[in-house]
């Protein structure tokens, strides 16, 4: 099923597997992903998805630009859930301003700007089918997918978008990025849509708000393809036996090789 008009708010709600649900197993286990707690507001969380909403869809005016200067008290919070609820985003002040910035970095991007004014291209369309293997209903809604080419993107805000050594590549590994894309890619496969190179397109978000376009070799997405097919075996696995463990051994020994 291919979904042009679904909400960011009912996406999010709908109950097949994104790729949230598949990190969160390969970081922990089937049992934190099953009965964790569910994730919170930040800061961090705000200015992100500000950032793909003023960039991916301008049109919708979702940023909303404060009275306040911070995320406290009982007036800020009164304002944060009135624009949830209007699936706004609420940012103080400050956010705002450095929100407006990282969009006009990105803007200023000439590869980046002619990917996201090309007339086929799809933002934000969510995208929910059948994994063949399991026949688990599995979900994601790309930031950009150019059906013509094959191509899709996914925009990151970041601490750096360095393409050396230590640079977006270590933000890549930490937050397993590389699961998302070959997940991406999966789904859209699994619908019958073509898909023939996945891009990341970093956005610094400090001064200066540099920019970079990334293409993901086949030899992260093909590290990705096997976590994530680990991961839906497992949730599989779970679901027909009910039974969400951790599968943890009944004592682990605690050696000093750990710590490196």
């Amino acid at each position: 099923m291919i979904n042009r008009k679904m909400t960011n708010q009912a996406y999010h709600a709908h109950h097949a597997l994104g790729s949230t649900d598949i990190k969160t197993v390969l970081k922990t286990t089937v049992a934190h992903w099953k009965h964790g707690p569910e994730r919170k507001d930040s800061a961090v969380f705000d200015l992100g998805s500000a950032v793909h909403a003023g960039l991916l869809e301008p049109e919708k005016d979702l940023i909303v630009e404060s009275e306040y200067k911070t995320r406290m008290g009982k007036g800020w919070q009164a304002a944060y859930s009135q624009a949830k609820s209007d699936d706004k985003i609420l940012l103080p002040q400050g956010d705002y301003a450095v929100c407006q910035e990282m969009i006009g970095s990105a803007l200023k991007d000439a590869e980046f700007r002619t990917l996201l004014t090309d007339p086929t291209a799809w933002k934000e369309v969510s995208i929910i089918t059948k994994d063949p293997e399991t026949d688990l209903d599995i979900k994601c809604r790309p930031d950009l997918y150019l059906p013509e080419s094959g191509m899709l993107l996914d925009v990151k805000t970041t601490a750096t978008a360095s393409p050396e050594e230590g640079g977006f590549i270590r933000e890549c590994f930490k937050f397993n990025y590389f699961a998302q894309a070959a997940f991406y890619s999966h789904v859209l496969r699994s619908e019958g849509l073509p898909v023939k190179g996945f891009y990341f397109f970093a956005i610094e978000k400090e001064q200066p708000y540099a920019c970079q376009l990334f293409r993901v070799g086949d030899d992260l997405l093909e590290l990705g393809a096997k976590q994530i097919n680990t991961a839906l075996a497992d949730i599989k696995r779970a679901k027909e036996v009910n039974r969400y463990d951790t599968n943890w051994p009944k004592i682990a020994t605690l050696t000093m090789q750990q710590q490196f």
